[in-house]
């Protein structure tokens, strides 16, 4: 059995002498990149030096970037928000933090074909405005709806002296930090936090007198984008981070009002971290459970740049996952040809030695490859889904799929995946597991038992969305007239 570990708590403890709420998310977000790391002290000298130097060079590295790519102006953003009640803040790239909200905008505006909501857009730059909103926009399907860039270089010289209190408080915060800060880490937060002061000044100019009442985040809980979240509360603002992905404790914990889950375990789980007013997942009422066509799926997601798993030991989780299943067709006299295999999105990113290992292996299994012309909603109609953790999960239980949830690497404590009934991590396990999903009663059961372990929410639907931010404001700031 995998070990279960208290990474939350470890990372907790960690940050518990950082005072300030951002500085706090944004070096618990880096000592969640640095697993195993035992804390130590820092020379105070060093730290400062450090820092300051980090300081300095992040401040000009926003300057020169703002004066390079240029944003959009208070006065010309004031007259794009006129009107508006909602915003939604995006990055300007196709990722796993942008395609669930370009899809719930774009399948509002073929419901509201006259509907328009501003886009503000995030991250730091390295286009035109134009550029970053094509590339969130790939399919031309959002064209004609305004695309900010919420930094000018008006609002950079306004914003100097609340930057420089910033990474100054910031050298005290990093040296109560008990992980250690490479270099570049400490420039790359600096930066985050002079954008995210510049973002905060830009607001508090751009959107003076204008009513924007709701503003949607597709990803947030860096400096950037939680110190541009604290501005448009201050203005009224309600802030809602619609989360991509599982709850994976501190390493997307926010300073949104609301953060909305794929599943109310995950909302249940966020709530025990500082930072989210509230948290909650969108209604979904369970479906009836799929019977299956005789095939099996797995899907890997081992490999990913993110995971922890790849960055230790590259493809290897996913390879030891692709050979069980395999032990498992033979058990089952299941045609290995019928197991259908589909990797993380991000198969084609990662180091190819590490994706040609994998691809190996599948191929010597004799698995078939998920057809790029098959629907990921066709999930449903597989006998048997073996899923590595994954928002895969929540995904199949939405469609009457009992997945089963393969564990092949050490696995944090505060997951969802912790709880589920159909998770397994050995071949004993994977075989009770298979039998399960295969008799048509007990299917019906496990079914049941994981709905119940998860309580999957709905899709992302615009209209859903903003109902339920409508009535949390409501009862979070009952004297809100909106």
């Amino acid at each position: 059995m995998h070990a279960i570990e208290n990474a939350t708590g470890r990372i907790s403890s960690m940050v518990a002498d950082v005072s300030d709420e951002v500085w706090r998310l944004e070096l618990a977000a880096l000592a969640a990149q640095n697993v195993g790391e035992v804390p130590s002290p820092k020379n105070p000298l060093v730290n400062f030096a450090a820092q300051f130097l980090a300081s300095l060079f992040a401040i000009a590295t926003l300057g020169w970037l703002i004066v390079r790519h240029c944003g959009t102006s208070s006065g010309s953003a004031a007259a794009k928000l006129s009107g508006g009640t909602i915003v939604a803040a995006v990055h300007g790239e196709v990722s796993t933090r942008t395609r669930h909200i370009h899809g719930s905008l774009v399948n509002h505006r073929r419901d509201e074909p006259q509907a328009i909501i501003p886009l503000l857009l995030l991250g730091r730059p390295s286009c035109s405005t134009a550029e970053a909103f094509r590339r969130f926009d790939v399919s031309n399907e959002l064209a004609g709806w305004p695309a900010i860039r919420p930094l000018s270089l008006g609002s950079f010289c306004k914003a100097l002296p609340a930057i420089v209190a910033n990474l100054l408080a910031g050298i005290r915060e990093t040296a109560n930090y008990s992980g250690r800060i490479d270099f570049r880490s400490r420039v790359a937060i600096a930066y985050r936090f002079a954008q995210g002061e510049v973002h905060a000044c830009w607001w508090h100019t751009a959107a003076s007198g204008e009513v924007v009442d709701h503003a949607l985040f597709g990803h947030t809980g860096t400096a950037d984008s939680s110190l541009l979240e604290k501005a448009m509360q201050a203005s009224g603002a309600y802030t809602t981070h619609v989360v991509h992905g599982s709850h994976t404790g501190w390493s997307f914990a926010g300073v949104s009002d609301l953060a909305l889950f794929p599943s109310g375990a995950d909302a249940r789980l966020a709530q025990l971290l500082p930072g989210y007013i509230q948290t909650a997942a969108l209604p979904l009422s369970q479906p009836e459970v799929c019977p299956g066509d005789g095939h099996w799926a797995l899907l890997t997601s081992y490999t990913h740049l993110q995971n922890l798993a790849y960055q230790e030991n590259g493809a290897e989780a996913d390879i030891a996952l692709v050979r069980l299943v395999r032990e498992l067709a033979d058990a089952f006299d299941q045609d290995p040809s019928k197991i259908i295999w589909r990797p993380h999105p991000q198969i084609d990113v990662v180091a190819s030695q590490e994706k040609a290992k994998l691809e190996r292996a599948v191929s010597r299994a004799g698995f078939s490859r998920w057809p790029s012309e098959l629907p990921y909603g066709r999930l449903c109609e597989f006998s048997v889904v073996v899923t590595s953790p994954s928002t895969v999960l929540t995904d199949a239980l939405r469609m009457g799929q009992p997945a089963i949830v393969a564990s092949m690497a050490p696995m944090q404590r505060d997951l969802i995946y912790n709880t589920y009934p159909l998770r397994i991590d050995d071949v004993a396990g994977l075989h009770m597991a298979i039998s399960r999903v295969l008799d048509p009663e007990q299917r019906r059961t496990a079914f049941k038992e994981a709905w119940a372990a998860i309580e999957p929410g709905g899709d992302y639907d615009l209209k859903a969305i903003m109902d339920i931010c409508k009535s949390l404001k409501k009862s979070s700031r009952p004297n809100s007239e909106k």
